[in-house]
């Protein structure tokens, strides 16, 4: 790997030299998808209490975005092992699946957000703010009903994927 992809062989030992040092708890590949709409997590399929880390992450995504989809995430032992119908590789290539197989670390996901936006957008629970005890107000992006989706078939803007990127971190 090193000679043939120079890039992702470089990436990779960042990668595992923060995981050596102890500071890697997340691994996330952002990817755009033409196939499919609305924005969803591919994970790894694990076991007991692993995968309900797993799991939560993506729904705790989908209920602090309009647009992450937590029914179109998948984390299937088929979707990690599934082979390209053209070249047959196997998925132990893709990114995520080979971070959690070199560092067994639980939180490796794929997120994939459509080019062409969504076609279902969530509903949101108002936020408390414990220390201030009021309710978070709702923002252009955060209100369902606001102008930025008004009339549009569910197309993601720049500021919609900031929104997505701002929900995760």
């Amino acid at each position: 790997m090193k000679k043939n992809q120079p890039t992702i062989y470089a990436a990779k030992q960042a990668i595992m030299q923060q995981h050596n040092n102890g500071r890697l708890k997340f691994y996330i590949d952002f990817h755009g998808h033409v196939n499919k709409y609305n924005t969803f997590l591919y994970g790894n399929a694990l076991k007991g209490g692993a995968q309900v880390y797993n799991l939560l992450f993506a729904k705790l995504l989908s209920m602090n975005s309009l647009h992450v989809d937590y029914a179109a995430c998948n984390f299937s032992e088929y979707n990690m092992n599934i082979k390209d119908r053209i070249s047959n590789d196997g998925r132990e290539g893709c990114s995520r699946v080979a971070i959690h197989n070199a560092t067994k670390l639980s939180n490796c996901y794929t997120i994939e957000a459509s080019f062409y936006g969504s076609k279902r957008i969530n509903t949101l629970s108002p936020k408390l703010i414990k220390d201030k005890n009021v309710v978070e107000r709702e923002t252009i992006l955060t209100n369902q009903f606001s102008k930025v989706y008004a009339g549009k078939s569910g197309a993601y803007n720049p500021e919609i994927y900031g929104d997505i990127g701002r929900v995760r971190f």
